[in-house]
Parts: C-alpha cells; structure tokens; sequence
C-alpha cells in the first residue's frame, strides 16, 4: 500500500491483510471477490474506508476516507493492486484525514480541484471583504457629505 494510506490506515500494513478487511466498495456495487474485479477490471473503483480504520480523526464526521483508482491485475502473482488516490473536495478536508496535497498525485486533476476550492475560498472572502470596506466608505462619505451641508 501506499505511504499515505499507510499513514492514515496503519490496519493495511498489517500481514495477510485483505481489502474487504479495511475498505467497502462505493462504486461499482459488487462484491469485493478476485473474480469480480477481474470482470471489471476497466472500471473506476471507489472504496471508502470502513469504522474505524483511520487513525487521523478530527470528528466522527470525518472517520472515513475516500479513495478512487482501479484496479490492477498482476497475472504472475495472482494478486490484484489497486492504485487509488484520496477523494476529496478542498485542503481542510485534506488535513482533517490526515493527508497533504502531495498525497495526490501530480497528473491527476482532484489535485488541480483542491487547489481551485481553495483559490475560489480566498478570492470570495476577499470579495466580501471589499464589499464590506466599499459600503462603509460610502457611508462615511454619506456622514461627510451631511457634515459639509451643514
């Protein structure tokens, strides 16, 4: 498994330890059997990780993670790999799993999307700002227009 899963679900390190032993498919809704995922082997897998599993948890509301990728067959072992990334949808949600933006990989665009939320978050928040300093300086200027008709 990867560092970062490792990281956050230690569980998987774990000698002999199965997929279905730490994660629960969410798409497709199959069960997790060698036969099954050899029959779609071309599909996107979402798997979430199962009740405490995480050992990074901020709240209950974030006791689980995401991961999207498919699966790999290595016909020499009969293993199956499967190479995934943490699903996520901005940086807070990131940190509160435990995980940094360099634990998703470069070339995939969830990468770009956190970054994006998060660019969207400052430029709203300096908006509003600036809309809070434009009306008060209008109403300042209201207050010193009166002052100067008196």
């Amino acid at each position: 498994c990867g560092s970062a899963v490792a990281r956050v679900m230690p569980s998987a390190l774990r000698p002999h330890t199965k997929i279905t032993d730490i994660l629960v498919p969410v798409r497709p809704h199959l069960d997790l059997t060698f036969d099954n995922i050899l029959a779609h082997i071309n599909t996107v897998y979402v798997l979430k990780s199962k009740e405490d599993v995480m050992v990074t948890v901020s709240s209950h509301e974030f006791s689980s993670l995401r991961l999207k990728g498919q699966m790999l067959s290595i016909p020499e072992t009969d293993l199956i790999m499967f190479v995934c990334y943490p699903s996520v949808m901005n940086l807070d949600d990131l940190v509160r799993r435990g995980l940094y933006i360099s634990d998703i990989p470069v070339h995939d665009a969830t990468r770009d999307l956190v970054l994006m939320s998060e660019q969207f978050e400052a430029d709203y928040k300096l908006t509003r700002n600036l809309e809070l300093l434009t009306d008060k300086l209008q109403q300042t200027y209201r207050l010193l227009d009166g002052e100067k008709q008196k």
